[in-house]
């Protein structure tokens, strides 16, 4: 996130990516691995990685990291990653022989197509966590999410209101986010998202927005409740008196 790159310099602290991009889930062993890895970096980081929910009091370890997270709406995100699958971003272009470039999200959406169908949760396993059943019994994967997110989250914010969400994030944790509204008004004069955005996307039609939104209705009811809790946060922050006074000063 770029975002990231430029506060943890300004804020002192250090950002950690992980060169695993791949895999979400763990085995009990590589978890363990990972647990001390995480355990053994100098503090202050911030260790950024594709990766289920990991719970560190599981493993005794009472001093756990914070977790942090952003989510999008759940057809926007589908549509993107249906295009990047194919074509990739303009940072990593994919070789669209070996994917069936021709078919649209909307005849994808239509026709049926397995990605397509729905049926499956996509943006709640990241919250549930690294058991088998946070992606296979839905209502329950769903119901643990909620709570981690409660329990376990310092912040999930929105990329649709990511602004928004910044400002959050340096009034919850000002250690490592302080300025980073203005790091990201700055970002976008200069056009650095752009090379992020997917390569030959093509918008779909509302009507094929709102199937994939019925088929994706657990993930909207959990997408609504970050929403919700996200409000109410900012309420709190009005409440302080932040945007008026604090984040002029930041």
């Amino acid at each position: 996130m770029a975002v990231v790159e430029r506060v943890s310099i300004r804020n002192n602290f250090a950002h950690v990516k992980s060169k695993e991009y791949r895999s979400r889930t763990v085995s009990e062993d590589e978890e363990v691995e990972l647990l001390s890895e995480i355990m053994n970096i100098t503090e202050p980081f911030l260790y950024n990685r594709h990766l289920d929910f990991i719970d560190f009091e599981k493993h005794g370890i009472e001093d756990a990291p914070m977790y942090i997270n952003l989510i999008r709406d759940p057809v926007e995100r589908k549509i993107s990653l249906f295009h990047y699958l194919r074509f990739g971003d303009i940072q990593h272009m994919r070789e669209t022989s070996k994917r069936n470039v021709n078919v649209t999200f909307e005849e994808c959406v239509l026709g049926m197509h397995d990605e397509c169908s729905g049926g499956k949760i996509t943006i709640i396993p990241y919250f549930c966590g690294q058991s088998d059943r946070c992606r296979e019994d839905v209502e329950w994967a769903l119901e643990t999410a909620k709570r981690n997110v409660v329990e376990k989250y310092v912040f999930v914010g929105i990329m649709e209101d990511f602004e928004r969400s910044l400002r959050i994030f340096q009034y919850l944790m000002p250690q490592f986010f302080r300025s980073a509204p203005k790091a990201y008004k700055i970002i976008k004069r200069k056009n650095v998202m752009s090379k992020f955005k997917s390569v030959s996307r093509k918008e779909s039609p509302e009507t094929v927005k709102e199937i994939m939104r019925g088929r994706m209705y657990l993930d909207y009811e959990f997408y609504n409740f970050i929403k919700e809790r996200m409000l109410l946060i900012e309420k709190q922050m009005e409440m302080t008196g932040y945007h008026k006074n604090t984040e002029l000063q930041m």
